[in-house]
Protein backbone atom coordinates (compact mmCIF):
# COMPACT_ATOMS: atom_id res chain seq x y z
CA UNK A 1 0.00 0.00 0.00
CA UNK A 2 1.37 3.22 -0.80
CA UNK A 3 0.81 5.84 1.24
CA UNK A 4 0.83 10.24 0.10
CA UNK A 5 1.09 12.84 2.21
CA UNK A 6 -1.24 15.45 1.28
CA UNK A 7 -1.02 19.26 1.62
CA UNK A 8 -2.63 22.60 0.91
CA UNK A 9 -0.13 25.32 0.07
CA UNK A 10 -2.17 28.14 -0.88
CA UNK A 11 -5.43 29.66 -2.08
CA UNK A 12 -5.11 31.23 -5.57
CA UNK A 13 -8.03 33.87 -6.29
CA UNK A 14 -9.16 34.06 -9.66
CA UNK A 15 -11.64 36.94 -10.53
CA UNK A 16 -12.80 38.30 -13.43
CA UNK A 17 -11.82 41.23 -14.16
CA UNK A 18 -14.38 43.99 -16.04
CA UNK A 19 -13.13 46.49 -18.34
CA UNK A 20 -15.15 49.46 -19.86
CA UNK A 21 -13.91 51.08 -22.88
CA UNK A 22 -15.60 54.88 -22.74
CA UNK A 23 -15.36 56.85 -26.15
CA UNK A 24 -15.49 60.55 -25.91
CA UNK A 25 -16.49 62.48 -28.59
CA UNK A 26 -18.44 65.67 -29.02
CA UNK A 27 -21.14 67.15 -31.24
CA UNK A 28 -20.42 69.93 -33.00
CA UNK A 29 -22.77 72.64 -34.25
CA UNK A 30 -22.12 74.12 -37.73
CA UNK A 31 -24.02 77.39 -37.09
CA UNK A 32 -23.77 77.56 -41.30
CA UNK A 33 -22.73 80.77 -42.91
CA UNK A 34 -25.35 83.05 -44.87
CA UNK A 35 -26.38 81.83 -48.88
CA UNK A 36 -26.56 83.18 -51.35
CA UNK A 37 -29.34 84.67 -53.40
CA UNK A 38 -30.08 85.00 -56.67
CA UNK A 39 -31.91 88.30 -57.35
CA UNK A 40 -35.13 87.89 -59.53
CA UNK A 41 -35.48 88.01 -62.69
CA UNK A 42 -37.86 90.53 -63.99
CA UNK A 43 -40.87 89.16 -66.64
CA UNK A 44 -39.81 90.16 -69.85
CA UNK A 45 -42.25 93.00 -71.50
CA UNK A 46 -44.97 91.77 -73.98
CA UNK A 47 -43.77 92.19 -77.63
CA UNK A 48 -46.00 93.84 -79.79
CA UNK A 49 -48.04 92.05 -81.75
CA UNK A 50 -48.69 92.95 -85.66
CA UNK A 51 -51.14 96.21 -85.78
CA UNK A 52 -54.86 95.79 -86.39
CA UNK A 53 -56.06 96.87 -89.16
CA UNK A 54 -57.99 100.08 -89.23
CA UNK A 55 -61.41 100.20 -88.20
CA UNK A 56 -64.25 102.40 -89.29
CA UNK A 57 -65.09 102.88 -85.78
CA UNK A 58 -62.58 103.83 -82.98
CA UNK A 59 -63.67 102.07 -79.62
CA UNK A 60 -62.21 102.39 -76.31
CA UNK A 61 -59.15 101.61 -76.26
CA UNK A 62 -58.26 98.21 -74.25
CA UNK A 63 -57.05 97.93 -70.73
CA UNK A 64 -53.37 97.22 -70.61
CA UNK A 65 -52.67 93.48 -69.06
CA UNK A 66 -51.02 93.67 -66.03
CA UNK A 67 -47.29 92.21 -66.28
CA UNK A 68 -47.04 89.14 -63.70
CA UNK A 69 -45.99 89.33 -60.63
CA UNK A 70 -41.83 88.87 -59.87
CA UNK A 71 -41.43 85.37 -58.02
CA UNK A 72 -40.51 85.70 -54.72
CA UNK A 73 -36.42 84.95 -53.66
CA UNK A 74 -36.15 81.72 -52.36
CA UNK A 75 -36.45 81.60 -48.53
CA UNK A 76 -33.12 80.50 -46.88
CA UNK A 77 -33.28 77.05 -45.28
CA UNK A 78 -33.94 77.04 -41.75
CA UNK A 79 -30.42 76.52 -39.64
CA UNK A 80 -29.89 72.66 -38.68
CA UNK A 81 -30.57 71.66 -35.23
CA UNK A 82 -28.23 70.98 -32.94
CA UNK A 83 -27.57 67.53 -32.37
CA UNK A 84 -28.18 66.01 -29.25
CA UNK A 85 -25.60 65.19 -26.53
CA UNK A 86 -25.21 61.08 -25.66
CA UNK A 87 -26.35 59.56 -23.21
CA UNK A 88 -24.04 59.10 -20.59
CA UNK A 89 -21.91 56.00 -20.50
CA UNK A 90 -23.29 53.39 -17.87
CA UNK A 91 -20.66 52.32 -15.01
CA UNK A 92 -19.35 49.40 -15.49
CA UNK A 93 -20.70 46.42 -13.52
CA UNK A 94 -19.02 45.78 -10.01
CA UNK A 95 -16.60 43.19 -10.44
CA UNK A 96 -17.22 39.59 -8.84
CA UNK A 97 -16.26 38.79 -5.45
CA UNK A 98 -12.62 36.45 -6.36
CA UNK A 99 -13.51 32.97 -5.90
CA UNK A 100 -10.80 30.81 -3.12
CA UNK A 101 -9.11 27.90 -5.07
CA UNK A 102 -7.13 25.69 -2.71
CA UNK A 103 -3.35 24.58 -4.39
CA UNK A 104 -2.87 20.99 -3.29
CA UNK A 105 0.25 19.18 -3.54
CA UNK A 106 1.14 15.29 -3.02
CA UNK A 107 4.17 13.51 -2.89
CA UNK A 108 4.13 11.44 -6.21
CA UNK A 109 4.04 7.59 -5.63
CA UNK A 110 6.77 5.42 -6.31
CA UNK A 111 5.42 3.01 -7.94
CA UNK A 112 6.71 2.41 -11.94
CA UNK A 113 2.66 1.33 -12.75
CA UNK A 114 1.14 4.52 -11.60
CA UNK A 115 -1.14 6.48 -14.24
CA UNK A 116 -2.15 9.22 -12.49
CA UNK A 117 -3.99 10.81 -9.22
CA UNK A 118 -7.31 11.75 -8.44
CA UNK A 119 -8.34 14.69 -5.83
CA UNK A 120 -11.57 14.15 -3.95
CA UNK A 121 -12.92 17.11 -1.77
CA UNK A 122 -16.28 17.85 0.50
CA UNK A 123 -17.80 19.65 3.46
CA UNK A 124 -17.54 17.02 5.68
CA UNK A 125 -14.40 15.31 6.85
CA UNK A 126 -14.39 11.44 4.90
CA UNK A 127 -17.30 12.34 3.18
CA UNK A 128 -16.44 13.41 -0.57
CA UNK A 129 -18.68 15.11 -2.94
CA UNK A 130 -17.16 12.66 -5.93
CA UNK A 131 -18.25 8.91 -6.26
CA UNK A 132 -15.15 6.56 -5.56
CA UNK A 133 -13.53 6.46 -9.07
CA UNK A 134 -14.64 9.99 -10.09
CA UNK A 135 -12.24 11.72 -8.33
CA UNK A 136 -10.50 15.09 -10.50
CA UNK A 137 -8.05 13.40 -12.14
CA UNK A 138 -4.78 15.50 -12.40
CA UNK A 139 -3.07 13.05 -15.02
CA UNK A 140 0.26 13.02 -13.19
CA UNK A 141 0.28 16.37 -12.16
CA UNK A 142 1.36 16.02 -7.95
CA UNK A 143 0.04 20.01 -7.89
CA UNK A 144 -3.39 21.28 -8.74
CA UNK A 145 -5.72 24.05 -7.92
CA UNK A 146 -9.31 22.50 -6.89
CA UNK A 147 -11.87 25.57 -8.54
CA UNK A 148 -15.35 26.05 -8.25
CA UNK A 149 -15.51 26.09 -4.39
CA UNK A 150 -17.36 28.58 -2.24
CA UNK A 151 -16.24 30.49 0.61
CA UNK A 152 -16.49 30.68 3.92
CA UNK A 153 -16.73 27.17 4.18
CA UNK A 154 -13.97 24.30 5.36
CA UNK A 155 -13.73 21.93 2.70
CA UNK A 156 -11.67 18.14 3.28
CA UNK A 157 -9.36 16.71 0.74
CA UNK A 158 -7.89 13.63 -0.28
CA UNK A 159 -6.17 11.99 -2.95
CA UNK A 160 -5.76 8.71 -4.72
CA UNK A 161 -3.10 6.81 -7.46
CA UNK A 162 -4.60 4.76 -10.01
CA UNK A 163 -2.70 2.47 -12.50
CA UNK A 164 -3.09 1.54 -15.87
CA UNK A 165 -5.61 -1.27 -15.12
CA UNK A 166 -7.56 0.96 -13.38
CA UNK A 167 -6.99 0.00 -10.17
CA UNK A 168 -7.11 2.26 -7.27
CA UNK A 169 -5.26 3.22 -4.18
CA UNK A 170 -6.78 3.94 -0.48
CA UNK A 171 -7.11 7.40 0.21
CA UNK A 172 -4.45 9.46 1.50
CA UNK A 173 -4.43 11.03 4.53
CA UNK A 174 -7.28 14.16 4.57
CA UNK A 175 -6.30 17.31 5.26
CA UNK A 176 -9.02 20.40 5.51
CA UNK A 177 -8.57 23.79 4.54
CA UNK A 178 -11.61 26.96 5.93
CA UNK A 179 -12.06 29.66 2.31
CA UNK A 180 -12.12 33.26 3.18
Amino acid sequence: MVSYRLRVVGLLCASVAVLAACGGGGASDDAGGAQAVTPPVPAPSPTPGPSPSPSPAPGPAPAPTPAPAPTPAPSPSPAPSPTPSPSPTPSPAPAPTPTPSPVLTWGGSSSTDTAGYRIYYGTMSGSYNQARGSGINTGSATRFTVTGLQGGRTYYFAVTAYDSAGNESAYSAEVSKTLP
